[in-house]
């Protein structure tokens, strides 16, 4: 049976056993560490504190789910980098499915290859959802910085992506890279068999929305 676990920025501990009165800290290595496949974490509210962002390889399939879904509030959950280099791998024969929905990434900065990304042994129609979330401020500072979500497995991957109803804000690149690779927000490698849904999303680059692209 799934489990429902609890991770809170402000009050959580990774000693605590995860429920609703002893959450954990950390959103995505204690969750990776100690839950199971097909279990839900959910981010409480925690005020204007934001959930620390980890390097973490994923092989559980897993969801998360923010505290609310007003962007405005100023509640919604947040990970963020603080303006360092974090990368989600995902990588795990036989199928992962991760999920994501009302939580922003914020802040960070990836010098080289991606920040989110299907490793090498990742096949076998893995999934990765984005649902009214926001990416804000990741920036990607040199040439080799090879792509926001990008397919990774060398030609082997068979994998879904979908975004829906999503912001992206302050995305930023290097305008001149020098060895060919893609500074772009979707990056696929060539012979991979990705298949991207892309839907109802707003890119922008300023402090307000009128300059807003939907995608």
């Amino acid at each position: 049976m799934a489990t429902t676990y609890y991770v809170n920025a402000a009050t959580g501990s990774d000693a605590n056993d995860g429920s609703s009165g002893s959450p954990w800290l950390t959103p995505d290595t204690k969750p990776q560490a100690s839950a199971a496949s097909g279990d839900t974490i959910v981010l409480q509210d925690s005020g204007t504190t934001a959930f620390a962002w980890a390097d973490v390889t994923f092989t559980k399939n897993l969801t998360w789910t923010g505290a609310t879904s007003n962007i405005y509030n100023s509640s919604f959950s947040v990970i963020s980098a603080a303006g360092t280099a974090k990368q989600y791998i995902l990588t795990m024969t036989g199928g992962l499915t991760l999920d994501w929905t009302d939580v922003k990434f914020f802040n960070n900065l990836r010098t080289v290859n991606q920040v989110f990304s299907a490793g090498g042994t990742l096949t076998d129609d893995s999934t990765l959802n984005f649902t009214r979330c926001i990416f804000d401020t990741i920036q990607l500072d040199t040439d080799v910085a090879q792509g926001f979500l990008m397919s990774h497995g060398g030609g082997t991957s068979t994998w879904n992506v979908n975004v829906d109803n999503s912001i992206f804000h302050n995305m930023n690149y290097d305008a001149a890279p020098s060895v060919g690779n893609g500074q772009a927000i979707f990056n696929i490698r060539t012979a991979e068999n990705i298949t991207w849904n892309i839907d109802n999303n707003i890119v922008y680059y300023a402090s307000g929305l009128s300059n807003a692209s939907p995608v």
